[in-house]
């Protein structure tokens, strides 16, 4: 869209303009023909994974203002960007994992985990709010960059028990997505330090077909349909299965929960966000 500004068009494509000395962000602009206001231009609008309800964690290493860290990158806090406050934590230093700056696809950043030291963070009282009533959808951006047997992360009710709940669990090439119970695995084979955008979805106990489906790339891996109990799976670990048990050799660089099963459109969305934002198309 282009303004007349001293004279001169100018093509407008971010949506700011002078008013007044001020620059104002101006998302619409109308022009009255024959009366009527009619629109001429539109902002065009950015896709947030927030613009789809039920977000209830996003950790996202593109946002460095996201991640407390020390001086060396230890990261002691990865912060929630959903406003639900369920940040990741580790309070241990030789537990802590790394913020790398370009570490991941076309020099972008992420979080490595280091399987030797046994990094994670956790949150032992996560508010995400799932259990067999609500279903579930989980996004994980990552690469496991080094052989190892570990767990990208697990979501559950025990954060010192395996086959608990909900995990991302990667084995020297097989990646596995288990949950709710942490059974019914349903698996693709990958290729180690290969970059990875995986899409878990759990419908509810109202679901009587396919309930449990994963996505690598946005492509179906396989689907079964386990069934949920009661429990409030409200313990999260990311980096491993468990606090003491199946650490992993990952980046990590972006990570999304819902607590509901997503449509395919909803699904398709985050998942085209992702491959574009990481350069991963």
């Amino acid at each position: 869209m282009k303004f007349g500004i001293g004279g001169v068009n100018k093509n407008i494509k971010s949506g700011l303009i002078g008013i007044g000395g001020v620059n104002k962000n101006i998302k619409e602009v109308y022009v009255g023909i024959g009366g009527v206001n009619k629109l001429v231009w539109q902002k065009p609008s950015v896709f947030s994974p927030a613009d789809i309800p039920n977000l209830k964690m996003w950790l996202d290493a593109n946002t460095e203002n996201s991640i407390i860290k020390d001086i060396n990158n230890r990261v002691s806090q990865w912060s929630d960007l959903s406003g639900n406050n369920n940040h990741a934590t580790q309070t241990v230093l030789t537990k802590q994992p790394i913020y790398v700056a370009d570490g991941f696809n076309n020099g972008k950043p992420c979080i490595r985990g280091v399987a030797s030291r046994s990094d994670h963070l956790i949150n032992p009282n996560i508010n995400v709010g799932i259990n067999g009533t609500t279903g579930a959808t989980i996004f994980t951006v990552y690469n496991h960059y080094l052989a190892s047997t570990g767990g990208a992360y697990a979501l559950s009710d025990n954060l010192t028990s395996v086959n608990r709940g909900f995990a991302l669990f990667t084995w020297n090439g097989t990646a596995y997505s288990k949950g709710p119970l942490g059974f019914s695995d349903i698996t693709f084979k990958y290729t180690i330090n290969t970059n990875m955008i995986t899409s878990q979805r759990w419908g509810s106990n109202a679901e009587t077909i396919d309930r449990h489906k994963f996505w690598h790339y946005g492509v179906l891996q396989g689907a079964n349909n386990p069934v949920w109990d009661t429990r409030l799976y409200n313990k999260f670990i990311i980096f491993a299965l468990t606090s003491n048990n199946y650490p992993t050799n990952s980046d990590i660089a972006e990570y999304i929960i819902f607590n509901r099963a997503l449509s395919d459109a909803d699904r398709q969305s985050i998942e085209n966000y992702l491959m574009s934002k990481w350069g991963l198309v």
